[in-house]
């Protein structure tokens, strides 16, 4: 029988991968190179190329909406799109919500051919990319344009903390 691990603590949703900056699309414009609002209930092979411990779960404060969860704490990612050609500056939309306040949330992306990363955006005050400082069972909307550092590159999430 397989053991169901329980949420620990962060969970992400819905988030976009606009090209370029200069022209992020607004409702019923355009189409993102890359977009997951997870409400197949699955992570699909054609967005996600290493899940780990990632899961689809009901959203806790809204149980119609599926969201990601995590069911370890992870250290260098434990959810990895497929890798995208990176085709200069580039804008990434999410939603985070954290349900305990020593659940800490990171997304940043990786280069294709080695392990080398490049952490965007963190849920509290960490040295690394953006601090997002986000309260407890609250969702925030992040949106943050940056160049990928990398020729090829994946999208990588990870949950830490307790």
């Amino acid at each position: 029988m397989a053991v169901r691990r329980p949420l620990v603590s962060t969970v992400l949703f819905a988030f976009a991968l606009f090209l370029p900056s200069s022209s992020v699309p607004v409702s019923g414009q355009g189409t993102p190179p890359f977009t997951e609002d997870f409400e197949s209930g699955g992570l699909s092979g054609a967005r996600w190329g290493v899940i780990g411990s990632a899961r689809v779960l009901a959203d806790p404060l809204n149980p119609s909406n599926h969201v990601v969860g995590f069911g370890i704490q992870g250290s260098g990612g434990d959810l990895f799109s497929v890798y995208m050609p990176s085709q200069g500056e580039v804008t990434l939309c999410f939603d985070f919500l954290k349900t305990v306040q020593a659940g800490y949330g990171f997304i940043g992306v990786r280069r294709q051919s080695s392990l080398a990363h490049t952490w965007l955006w963190n849920s509290d005050l960490f040295n690394v990319g953006i601090n997002g400082n986000t309260p407890v069972n609250q969702w925030v909307h992040v949106c943050i344009p940056f160049t990928p550092p990398y020729a090829s590159f994946a999208l990588q999430l990870e949950q830490s903390g307790t």
